[in-house]
């Protein structure tokens, strides 16, 4: 895997929590913590995903289920 390094602004409260979580051993780094954070966001979050679920909501709301 290619990496590239990219500084962002995070809220302090989570770089608390991915430090806590770095401490536990849940992660060996801060870095690692994001990445998987990231990669399971946009894993759920993809545009075959958004496309299903709008499609659900349309077929919801043509048949009248809420």
């Amino acid at each position: 895997m290619i990496s590239r390094t990219k500084t962002i602004r995070v809220a302090a409260e989570l770089v608390a929590e991915a430090e806590r979580r770095v401490a536990a051993g849940e992660f060996r780094t801060v870095a690692e913590a994001v990445e998987t954070a990231l990669r399971y966001y946009l894993d759920r979050h993809s545009d075959d995903a958004w496309a299903a679920y709008v499609r659900e909501e349309v077929e919801a709301g043509l048949h009248g289920r809420a």
